[in-house]
Parts: C-alpha cells; sequence; structure tokens
C-alpha cells in the first residue's frame, strides 16, 4: 500500500472512531439504560419473591430449584413471559400475572 492510499484510509476511518469516542463520552451507556435504583431494584424482588410464594413456589419448590416443576433459578421476566405463553401447566396463570407482576417475579428469580 503506498503512503498516500494509507494517508487516505487512515483520514477515511478516523472521523467515524473519533465520533464513536466523543458519543461515548458525551453520552455514557449509564445514561443511556439507566439502572433502578438499589431501593427500588430491592423493593421489586421483595414483590417478586411475594408473588413467587403465592403463585409458584408449590410447583418450583421454595427456592425455586425445582419440584414438581423445573428449577427456575436465574430465570429473567423474558422467561416468565415465555413460561406463561408456551408452557401448558402454566396457562392457568396466564389471566391472573399481570406485567409488572412479569418483571417482579423476574427479579426475584434473577436474583436468586
Amino acid at each position: 500500500m503506498t503512503t498516500q492510499r494509507l494517508a487516505f484510509s487512515i483520514a477515511a476511518v478516523l472521523p467515524v472512531f473519533l465520533a464513536a469516542g466523543l458519543t461515548a463520552c458525551v453520552y455514557p451507556q449509564s445514561l443511556a439504560n439507566p439502572s433502578p435504583s438499589p431501593s427500588a431494584n430491592t423493593a421489586l424482588i421483595s414483590q417478586g419473591q411475594q408473588l413467587f410464594v403465592a403463585n409458584c413456589q408449590v410447583c418450583h419448590g421454595t427456592n425455586a430449584t425445582g419440584l414438581i416443576g423445573p428449577n427456575i433459578q436465574g430465570k429473567t421476566a423474558t422467561d416468565v413471559t415465555w413460561a406463561l405463553q408456551n408452557v401448558a401447566a402454566m396457562s392457568s396463570l396466564s389471566g391472573t400475572i399481570t406485567t409488572s407482576d412479569i418483571q417482579a417475579l423476574g427479579a426475584y428469580l434473577s436474583s436468586l
């Protein structure tokens, strides 16, 4: 590669890297996706634990390690939604569990 081509390649790519770097400085990831405050997260986990005891513990065991149903420790709200929609044994809960309940259950299960 000639020096002229190399200089042109650097000149073409450099602005992209600079823009990406400036964007990261001006708009850090923590502002793009703010995490909930620890107290809000604790409250959500506590709500999820109450919902788990009332609705899930009978099949998934005291610590969600499995009983009649499988171990669900570490599962997320997305996993809970999928199970409510696709697992026949859980279909009876799909009308009683709200979206906010699913978020709380996911927070609790993923905290285990």
